[in-house]
This record gives C-alpha cells, structure tokens and sequence, in this order.
C-alpha cells in the first residue's frame, strides 16, 4: 500500500515537472494575430455572415416576383363497372379511360408597386446586415484590443 502510494505521487510530480517545463514553449501573440484570431473565430460573427446569406435568398426571391409563372396539369383515369353506352343506349359492363390535361401562365401586371417594394426591402436587408457585421468586428476588435492592453 505504502509503495503504491509513493509510485502515486512520484507519478504526478514528474508529470507536474513535465508540464511546467513545457509551458515556456507558449508563443506570444502581436496585437494583430489577436484581433485576427477573434474575427475568424467568433460565433456572432458567423452568424452575421449567414445572415447576410440569407438576406442575399430574399433578394433573388423577390427578383423571382417579377417573372410570370407557368402552371402545368394532367390526370388520367380508369373506370370500370355498368355504365350506358353513348351510342347505342344500352347498359354494358366495360372499363373506360379518361386523360386530361391543361396549361396555365400569368404574370401580375400591377400590384400595388408591391414587388418592387419587397425588392428595395430585401436590398435595404441586405445593407443592414452588412453594416451590422462591420459594427460587430469593430466592437470585437476593441474588446480584445481593451483585453491586451
């Protein structure tokens, strides 16, 4: 027991030395590599980014308003059973077919400038969120360069 625990704590003060000698292989870091590392890591930053993703969606939908749009249908069917033929006025037992099928377009022409209003919002969002995330690198730059000094 008593060698168990001396073998314990020559282990963890040889690891403890171990360590304490590494530590002065650390790097010191400029002002710059700071700010730089901050701005490349920081999470509201990426979402930031993201944003700006999104809002740059929002403008190509919004682009997408203005164009017309093309609908297409078609449907086939199969009925079987007693049914009356047209022709002769007779009741039958047969299977008939039906197909159908259609095309549709429109385009609005006018909609209360409705389109071109969501269009200048989606630019003004996409503004917005650039300079909010110039706004945070800025305040993120400042904090670290409080924090070094």
């Amino acid at each position: 027991m008593k060698t168990n625990l001396t073998l314990l704590f020559l282990f963890s003060f040889i690891i403890s030395v171990y360590s304490q000698e590494n530590k002065g292989d650390y790097k010191k870091w400029t002002l710059r590599e700071c700010v730089d590392y901050a701005i490349k890591n920081n999470l509201t930053i990426k979402q930031s980014e993201y944003d700006i993703s999104l809002a740059e969606i929002n403008r190509k939908d919004a682009i997408g308003n203005f164009l017309p749009n093309l609908n297409l249908n078609g449907s086939h069917s199969w009925n079987s059973g007693l049914t009356t033929d047209v022709t002769t006025g007779v009741l039958r037992n047969q299977t008939t077919q039906t197909t159908s099928g259609g095309v549709s377009s429109g385009i609005i022409i006018y909609g209360g400038l409705q389109n071109h209003n969501q269009l200048r919002k989606a630019d003004l969002g996409i503004l917005a969120n650039r300079y909010q995330l110039d706004k945070i690198k800025d305040d993120i730059s400042l904090n670290v360069i409080n924090a070094y000094l």
